[in-house]
């Protein structure tokens, strides 16, 4: 991640790697897809910002076959992790701010997911990346749209979870809507009207168990990383006694649940 702007899960965390791995593969056909659509395919060259533990850049990596992929972070500790788990792949992991990094070579495409969100000036970043990329290039970014959450019937414990995470990402600097802004932040970079896609994130009662998982993994991240230490395990168990609550209750209730739609926005430089 960049430090333009504050990771509330925090950097150097065996269990917010692995949080990320998993998290991945709830969202991983999807981003496929989306990078397809967008064009990337065998011999390009990829730009993999805020890349994290590198999943994107391994999905990027298996579509280009021989082409390469750069992932650049600022996280030094999980671009380590990263190069042991994906060893031998087509893939170089360069640890820098993501507006300093300035490539010698311009790049057929740049992509990233829940990145932008994270950044203090996503115009801006989007603005700096794009000038990366060669004419005819593609720019494609996948972004939360968090405050669409909501419940039917309402689970009173699940809304209560989501507005206690929403005011934590709001008190770190997260951009909530940064799916829904993606539009407009295109434009407003000097980039083409991207074309658009969204998939709400949503299930029935007590079958999204891979969602609830990840949303306590995000909160004990998120905890781990921002509360106090000495407040650290009183907090946890509020946040876990809540999630066991709305578990409980969306299954009671054979309640529809939408945690939040997930956007992609992708398109061609001029």
């Amino acid at each position: 991640m960049s430090s333009a702007s504050q990771y509330m899960y925090g950097q150097g965390s065996e269990f917010e790697y692995q949080r990320l791995i998993r998290q991945s593969a709830i969202f991983e056909a999807m981003t496929r897809d989306l990078l397809v659509e967008a064009g990337i395919g065998a011999g390009m060259r990829v730009l993999d910002i805020g890349c994290g533990v590198g999943e994107v850049a391994r999905l990027a990596s298996e579509l280009v076959g021989t082409g390469r992929v750069v992932a650049v972070d600022t996280d030094s500790k999980a671009l380590e992790f990263a190069r042991e788990r994906l060893a031998g792949r087509n893939i170089e992991f360069v640890c820098s701010e993501i507006a300093k990094y300035v490539a010698t070579e311009r790049f057929d495409a740049v992509v990233g997911r829940f990145i932008l969100m994270h950044l203090k000036d996503p115009v801006a970043v989007l603005r700096h990346v794009a000038r990366q990329v060669r004419p005819g290039g593609i720019v494609c970014f996948i972004e939360p749209w968090h405050e669409t959450a909501m419940s039917y019937p309402r689970v009173e414990a699940f809304q209560q979870f989501m507005e206690g995470g929403f005011q934590a990402m709001r008190a770190a600097g997260v951009h909530l809507e940064m799916g829904a802004s993606l539009y407009s932040d295109f434009v407003a970079a000097g980039l083409p009207a991207p074309k658009l896609v969204g998939v709400p994130q949503l299930w029935g009662g007590g079958q999204g168990s891979e969602f609830f998982d990840l949303m306590l993994d995000s909160a004990r991240s998120g905890i781990r990383a921002t509360v106090p230490e000495a407040q650290q395990d009183a907090v946890l168990a509020q946040v876990e006694a809540l999630s066991h609550r709305m578990r409980k209750e969306a299954a009671e209730k054979r309640a529809t649940v939408m945690m939040m739609i997930t956007v992609g926005a992708r398109c061609r430089l001029a």
